[in-house]
């Protein structure tokens, strides 16, 4: 299960849990399936070129899930089944300071070997009262595990693959006079194995990293400015032992020009140790037609790095290369968007855009295999 927006593919749109990057392993791209329902508080879509604010992989536009396992104070227990011999079997418990919810299900597949098997279990705990921005601190964990099998395709016999994400992250919010401050520290991994007559391949990627911002209201300025540090260690049978440091720093800037007329600019600069630098711009205004439509014109540049496997991929069985040269895609989009909304919170977008990739990276068949 994977998200395509504005035109691009899965791996150019990028996937946050409560707003970390989701490790997109080596082939690049994030498995929904994995998150279960059960937890989700809700779910953010941001559509365009967002690279100038969240970098790498923001091309399409970003998806952010939020979950929510402490507040308000709640339980229950879920049981539910359907067709293909489906079912899952969840239960949760919400405090006011910390929750914990633990689950499963599996399906037998509408194809001949794809059977899916799925379990979780994902805990918080908040340092400080719910809702509150001033010192507020939360401790989140995860554990999703996935097994499913295979079916053949004209190119492979059936075969079956493992999954095994993990992810914890502390972060925090805090409010002085002007400022609200955002911080994180998370670690993260991902373990992927794959199985069939011709192969045994195992992929593990792990992460750690740490994010800080700050929100400030100056004036007709609304500014936001932040810096991202990561760290990321792969090894695979297939790609090797590989590492990736990298880190940005961006600037937003929220300018009411007039009561019916905003302006809003942002720039962010990246770095990498194996795929050098990027710079990623964005500029949109907005113009409020009446109380509840506003129409907005924008343009903005994003990328995508190349993947640890586009780089490094060794297969002499099947005459499979990567290339240790590529450098990140580069894409731009504009966009035409007519926006409604009442009081009640009630909606309606329609728009149009254009969007562009250039250095596009894919796999090309040559005379000695394909690279």
């Amino acid at each position: 299960a994977s998200v395509q927006l504005g035109g691009f593919s899965a791996n150019q749109s990028l996937v946050l849990f409560n707003g970390i990057p989701v490790n997109p392993g080596p082939v690049g791209e994030v498995d929904l399936s994995l998150f279960p329902a059960v937890i989700l508080d809700r779910v953010e879509i941001s559509r365009g070129p967002l690279s100038p604010l969240y970098g790498a992989n923001a091309m399409g536009g970003v998806v952010n899930i939020e979950t929510a396992l402490s507040g308000e104070e709640s339980s229950g227990f879920l049981l539910g089944g359907g067709s293909f011999t489906s079912g899952q079997m969840n239960v949760f418990l919400k405090r006011e300071k910390w929750g914990l919810a633990a689950g499963g299900g599996s399906s037998a597949g509408y194809l001949p070997n794809s059977a899916t098997r799925k379990s979780h279990l994902s805990g918080e705990y908040s340092f400080g009262p719910a809702g509150e921005n001033n010192g507020r601190l939360v401790l989140q964990g995860y554990l999703l595990t996935k097994d499913a099998e295979i079916p053949a395709s004209p190119f492979s016999s059936p075969g079956s693959q493992s999954d095994q994400r993990y992810i914890l992250n502390l972060s925090g919010k805090s409010q002085t006079a002007k400022n609200l401050w955002e911080y994180r520290v998370f670690t993260q991994s991902w373990d992927n194995r794959y199985k069939d007559d011709f192969s045994d391949d195992r992929h593990r990627v792990e992460g750690r990293g740490a994010e800080l911002s700050v929100r400030q209201e100056e004036g007709r300025h609304i500014l936001l400015a932040g810096l991202s540090l990561a760290h990321d260690s792969f090894d695979s049978t297939k790609s090797g032992l590989n590492s990736r440091s990298y880190g940005g720093v961006f600037f937003q800037d929220l300018w009411a020009l007039r009561r019916d007329l905003a302006l809003l600019s942002g720039l962010r600069w990246d770095t990498s140790s194996d795929y050098g630098a990027a710079l990623s711009p964005r500029v949109s205004l907005i113009k409020h037609l009446t109380g509840n439509l506003s129409i907005k014109a924008g343009y903005g540049r994003a990328f995508r790095p190349p993947t640890v496997n586009e780089l490094y991929w060794y297969d002499p069985q099947w005459s499979m290369f990567g290339n240790p040269d590529l450098r990140p895609e580069k894409g731009e989009s504009y966009d035409l968007t007519l926006h409604w909304q009442d009081r009640a919170g009630d909606a309606l977008s329609a728009g149009i855009f254009r969007s562009r990739l250039t250095d596009g990276i894919t796999w090309v068949k040559e005379a000695e295999g394909w690279k």
